[in-house]
């Protein structure tokens, strides 16, 4: 996650040193980036909406879609059985104001949850410019957001409707040393998705439809409109045993009101899939998917296959080793702003193509004494046609200018131990990337090769402290690598306190960001 600028203002996601438009984020089947973006801006998700993340990098993420390159944020709720709520209320410097609500009540035939959220913050810190300090001007922020689910089981069936309302009004910060900036940015998305599922004799059947209606308003003048039904639907069966099947497809249509464009310029994409699962052996799975993605007025539609192995190499009462091979084609199609915008927009564009291979290792290790986990992964991902907005006369346009080589790996460690009345973990995690522009055989903008992690948990009854810190090394910042940002490291220090009612649970905590004050840049 990189944030350009204080709390409430952009911040994208990325994998594996490529970029946010080659990332996916999922709710309930639906990719809910900005499709004239082609990316989603974090600081508008809150996270307290949701219980459950999943994250799936490089090859695994072409399960999703074609479009996921580098990986995918899959957000979800899953309904626990029984009655359940929570209130959270933070307050913290420079005019934070947090307010969260959440409550269920789930039987086994039907349940309805809810949650919302508030969070203000008026970003009215102290900035060092050229020797002197002013108070950050125009930053302030406000976020509301509201989700709901209700479900319904009869017979073998089962019908779910689900909502996600989402606001976010905002001032738009203006760089460092700018007094005058009045620049205002206001977002507002409807999400709504009904599923229907059933088993049926061969196998089990989940469709969904949704409409999305995503409004963005930039100065009160320039407006971003986009609005998409969405179907998906896809069947699972056992062709043999120890064999899955999966067959299904996707079909969006989109309709922009976008004042940078000429025209409107309605778009119809699909994708279908057949995905196998073969439990080989015991110790062996294999994988299997085949994707064929179509987006209107797009000549180049391939075929993106995708394949993978595991074997588990040990498993005991005291060690589990598993080890994994991947492969898949990866490829993106340009948004609506590379191809509509004016000016700039260009209609010519290539889609982007390419290939990703990975390997990686798993281990758990148990004793008395500790528990271990260790993770090792090794990557590579090629892409061609790269598209990137580059100089055009008086404007920018975007081309496909770039093939870019990605190399790295992944490691993570965590250890841990448990007594009577506490335990502690140490977990951390190290990876090195290089994303070379293969043309110029120079390092991508703003993608450090260096970054790690390490957190410490310690707890004790009803007591808890931990402490983070992370590391992100240089970062060039153009193309040439001439010119660099220095790497930095952040800590984060938090203490928590639960109290106990019967059933009901206060728990209080004191939380510090940037433990040791440090100065750094992102962009």
């Amino acid at each position: 996650l990189r944030s350009y600028g204080a709390e409430g203002q952009l911040t994208s996601v990325s994998f594996r040193g490529t970029t946010p438009n080659q990332t996916q984020v999922s709710w309930k089947g639906i990719d809910v980036n900005s499709q004239t973006l082609g990316q989603s801006d974090f600081s508008s998700i809150p996270s307290f909406l949701f219980n459950s993340v999943s994250l799936h990098h490089g090859a695994s993420s072409t399960l999703f879609g074609s479009g996921a390159v580098g990986g995918v944020v899959d957000l979800t709720n899953k309904m626990q059985s029984g009655i359940f709520a929570q209130i959270n209320q933070q307050i913290g410097s420079f005019g934070k104001v947090f307010t969260g609500v959440k409550g269920q009540f789930s039987t086994f035939r039907w349940g309805v949850q809810i949650a919302g959220v508030r969070n203000r913050v008026e970003n009215n810190f102290e900035v060092d410019f050229r020797g002197d300090s002013y108070e950050q001007n125009n930053a302030a922020s406000s976020l509301n957001g509201i989700t709901g689910e209700a479900f319904m089981k009869f017979g073998s069936s089962k019908m779910t409707a689900s909502l996600w309302l989402n606001e976010h009004d905002r001032e738009a910060q203006p760089i460092i040393g700018f007094l005058n900036a009045q620049d205002h940015l206001l977002d507002r998305n409807f999400r709504s998705n009904l599923s229907f599922e059933t088993a049926l004799s061969p196998g089990y059947l989940d469709v969904s439809l949704a409409y999305v209606d995503d409004r963005q308003t930039y100065n009160d003048g320039s407006v971003t409109n986009l609005k998409r039904l969405v179907f998906n639907g896809e069947f699972e069966f056992e062709p043999i045993r120890n064999w899955s099947s999966r067959v299904g497809t996707n079909f969006t249509h989109g309709s922009p009101e976008v004042s940078a464009y000429e025209s409107v310029a309605n778009q119809i994409r699909w994708d279908a899939f057949l995905l196998n699962q073969w439990k080989a052996t015991e110790r062996l799975n294999l994988t299997a998917n085949l994707r064929l993605p179509y987006q209107e007025f797009q000549d180049k539609i391939p075929l993106v296959p995708s394949i993978g192995a595991e074997y588990l190499f040990i498993d005991n009462s005291e060690r589990d080793l598993l080890g994994a091979i991947r492969g898949a084609r990866s490829f993106r199609f340009p948004t609506f702003n590379d191809l509509y915008w004016t000016p700039g927009g260009n209609k010519d564009l290539q889609p982007e193509d390419g290939y990703t291979v990975e390997s990686s290792w798993k281990l758990e290790e148990r004793t008395s004494y500790i528990k271990l986990n260790a993770a090792l992964s090794g990557y590579m991902t090629r892409i061609s046609e790269m598209i990137v907005w580059v100089p055009s006369g008086s404007f920018w346009s975007p081309q496909n200018v770039q093939t870019v080589r990605i190399r790295g790996v992944e490691s993570e460690l965590s250890i841990s131990k448990s007594y009577k009345k506490w335990s502690w973990r140490i977990h951390g995690t190290y990876a090195y990337n290089h994303s070379e522009n293969t043309e110029l055989s120079t390092q991508l903008p703003y993608v450090p090769f260096h970054k790690a992690s390490v957190v410490t948990d310690i707890r004790w009854l009803n007591w808890n402290l931990t402490y983070l810190e992370t590391f992100t090394g240089m970062r060039y910042t153009e193309n040439t690598n001439t010119s660099e940002l220095s790497g930095f490291q952040v800590a984060q220090l938090s203490l928590g306190h639960d109290l106990h009612f019967g059933d009901h649970v206060i728990n209080m905590t004191f939380q510090v960001k940037n433990l040791w004050d440090e100065a750094y840049q992102n962009y």
